[in-house]
């Protein structure tokens, strides 16, 4: 039944998508490429790649974009196949659960692969333009990577690497996360643009609330700060980031599944 349903997927539109999302890591790494020559500053791909680096425009406009470049493939695509009728033909071929499993699985998995491959190749491309030297706390001390603005700061001095790594999945994660969220969110609105851009509004309003609570204290509550390998301005503690990782599994599966049963058997 999987792979049924991926047939659905319309792999031009993916493949082009893929391209246009990709020019943001290519120009965050553009402005980086005369400073490869010289390097007097012992940058390294660990320093100036697009999670950590906070003085690129590109590199903010990704993560706050990330939920709505995660739904673009899949977050609405239960809605249109509901809509269209071919839910109702799989249905034929298996149960609800088989094929409710399917779309949700489609759907956090394009989320998950379209934030994780930009962040792949920007990564990836600044091998081939600096060194790889092990970041050091005090000549990169401009970059300000401390425990309250970012997650293992221990590993990123010890193996870098491992946490680039993981900062991707961790970003991937949440562009899966947000691909079922618009999921959820597309079966109760009725404007699909709207729908489309529910993790959009969400990351905004969360932006907006946590600039008037006080972050440095109790944490963001804003996944724009948590998503990247360090945070701009702000503090990161685990707590706000385990509530809204709750929150939205939470929403996710009550209306998903509610809102199936009322679309599809009313």
């Amino acid at each position: 039944m999987f792979k049924f349903i991926l047939r659905r997927i319309n792999r031009r539109y993916i493949f082009a998508l893929l391209l246009l999302i990709l020019l943001i890591p290519l120009l965050q790494i553009y402005p980086s490429i005369h400073l490869a020559t010289e390097n007097k500053f012992f940058e390294s791909p660990y320093t100036k790649w697009m999670s950590i680096d906070p003085f690129n425009t590109m590199s903010a406009v990704f993560f706050i974009l990330l939920p709505l470049i995660a739904a673009l493939p899949a977050g609405i695509l239960l809605r249109k196949d509901i809509d269209s009728g071919f839910v109702y033909q799989s249905l034929i071929k298996a149960n609800i659960r088989q094929v409710l499993g399917s779309y949700l699985s489609i759907s956090f998995g394009l989320g998950f692969i379209v934030i994780l491959i930009p962040l792949a190749v920007n990564l990836g491309l600044y091998f081939l333009l600096f060194p790889n030297i092990i970041p050091d706390n005090l000549l990169n001390s401009n970059l300000l990577i401390i425990h309250q603005n970012t997650l293992f700061v221990s590993l990123y001095y010890s193996h870098p690497l491992l946490h680039a790594i993981l900062s991707i999945m961790w970003s991937a994660f949440w562009g899966g996360l947000f691909s079922l969220f618009v999921t959820a969110s597309s079966l109760w609105i009725k404007n699909s643009f709207i729908a489309l851009m529910s993790g959009l509004i969400l990351q905004i309003a969360l932006l907006i609330i946590s600039s008037f609570l006080p972050t440095l204290e109790i944490g963001s509550f804003a996944p724009f700060e948590f998503t990247r390998e360090t945070a701009l301005t702000t503090n990161i503690q685990w707590l706000p980031i385990l509530v809204i990782l709750f929150v939205l599994i939470c929403y996710s599966a009550y209306f998903i599944f509610r809102g199936v049963r009322k679309r599809v058997f009313w």
